[in-house]
């Protein structure tokens, strides 16, 4: 089974569209994911956020190798080199961009910096009935 070879052209092309793509689903995860923190929904996702970046991240980092080497002919190293730099610069980029959106949205999620909404009645405002009211309730 022989390797798929593509021109270098063709390569350059194929990387910066996968390098805007990856980057633009990175960009729509952390928000999508902040808007979700914001309102207190989606919590599942919410705590997945920062390794699903980072896995997109990654993602993008074999895709743009993938392309890279697509494109590199072992027979014209000379003429090569262009279409696997622009592979490894997919990979390098698309990895960095899911790496910092991972450490912004745990840094925000974290501090507390975007709380989602928050419904704490104040402990003095509940009686020894109430308390025996919803552990009954719970039970049922």
């Amino acid at each position: 089974m022989g390797v798929i070879n593509i021109p270098s052209d063709q390569a350059a092309m194929f990387a910066n569209y996968l390098t805007v793509s990856v980057c633009i689903l990175i960009v729509v995860a952390f928000f999508f994911a902040l808007n979700n923190l914001k309102r207190g929904s989606a919590l599942d996702y919410v705590s997945y956020t920062p390794a699903l970046l980072t896995s997109l991240g990654i993602f993008g980092t074999f895709a743009g190798i993938v392309v890279g080497l697509m494109a590199f002919d072992a027979n014209n190293i000379d003429g090569s080199i262009e279409g696997l730099l622009n592979g490894l610069k997919t990979a390098f980029l698309t990895s960095l961009v899911g790496i910092v959106f991972s450490i912004i949205f745990k840094v925000l999620q974290t501090t507390g910096a975007i709380a989602g909404p928050r419904n704490i009645e104040s402990p003095s405002s509940a009686t020894p009935e109430d308390i025996l009211g919803a552990i009954t309730h719970q039970g049922k």
